[in-house]
């Protein structure tokens, strides 16, 4: 394959464990935390990224994203250089311009977040914490060696210059773009690159696609769960992945494992993309470990070595944190 493959994790963090470690485990390069202000999803990217890689030996973990709206800077700084810290070459932070769909928790949470203008606003102030040593609150800030990698999570053209101009990456939600997804996929990322200003941080551009799908060993067994997730889903979640008629959009990859990895293949190609985040739809959290074990295997993913029992004790005061150094 030419991309890397990676998870975006929007489900019940009660699983949260031990889909890291079957992922760590199968070779994904990444794993995507989310925030959902709605029951059975994580409020938190950062606290479950924290859980992710606490849990896991190799896999990058990241953000997709960080809800602006309701953070400050400065504090998401402070806890990703922790992060980075612990885990050196580990991290990714993505921030994303999403809200809460309940107006109270909405009301609520807005109270609590000082205001930073616009997404791109908050992004370079976030920037400027984590990668800066001028700026007057640097002296509040714990910093090893290495910084977090920074993302831009948005399918708009001015975050996406925006992240160009930071030396960031930039991920592109497909489920989110509506009709004609691969083609406004295709302008904005085409824009992020002609756009992109290399730096020390990133030499060249990086792109991620985030996109929704089943994986199963048979086409009947796909067939069902699609009939079971269209039956789940509320009415703008099934407009995310359906037309009208209730077929699957274009950007949905959809089968048996090697359909699947022929459609992410072509979606790749097609968009010149550096990573495929996927998200599995599954009847149940065992349906879509086994998903991600097919898919995985299709794509040919390099499965880690065993791991040893010993990783992660605590010794004369010390966690062994099994962190590895990640490009």
């Amino acid at each position: 394959m030419g991309f890397h493959l990676s998870i975006l994790d929007s489900g019940s963090p009660r699983h949260l464990t031990t889909l890291i470690a079957h992922a760590d485990a199968l070779g994904y390069h990444r794993y995507w935390a989310t925030e959902h202000h709605v029951k059975n999803q994580s409020a938190s990217p950062l606290a479950a990224a924290a859980v992710a890689l606490g849990t896991s030996r190799r896999i990058a973990v990241g953000t997709a994203g960080v809800m602006v709206r309701y953070c400050n800077p400065l504090r998401l700084a402070k806890d990703a250089l922790l992060l980075e810290l612990v885990f050196p070459n580990r991290v990714d932070v993505g921030t994303i311009n999403g809200v809460a769909r309940n107006s109270e928790v909405h009301a609520l949470l807005s109270a609590q977040a000082a205001p930073f203008g616009t997404h791109e606003e908050f992004f370079v102030r976030l920037k400027d914490y984590l990668r800066s040593t001028e700026s007057v609150d640097q002296n509040s800030l714990c910093r090893g060696a290495t910084s977090p990698r920074l993302w831009m999570c948005s399918n708009s053209p001015a975050s996406a210059i925006c992240a160009a101009r930071q030396s960031a990456g930039l991920v592109f939600h497909l489920p989110l773009a509506g009709d004609s997804a691969s083609q406004k996929a295709a302008e904005v990322l085409g824009l992020y690159r002609a756009s992109f200003e290399p730096s020390a941080w990133m030499a060249s551009p990086a792109t991620v696609i985030v996109c929704f799908g089943i994986c199963t060993e048979t086409d009947d067994d796909a067939t069902a769960t699609w009939s079971t997730t269209l039956e789940r889903v509320t009415e703008s979640e099934r407009y995310m992945i359906a037309d009208d008629c209730g077929v699957p959009r274009s950007t949905f990859f959809f089968g048996t494992p090697n359909a699947c990895r022929d459609q992410l293949d072509s979606l790749a190609c097609a968009l010149s993309a550096d990573e495929i985040a996927v998200n599995c739809a599954a009847l149940n959290p065992d349906a879509r470990l086994r998903a991600l074990a097919l898919l995985a295997e299709s794509c040919g993913l390099a499965a880690a070595p065993s791991a040893d029992p010993s990783w992660g004790i605590v010794s004369d005061g010390a966690s062994v944190s099994g962190a590895s150094q990640r490009a």
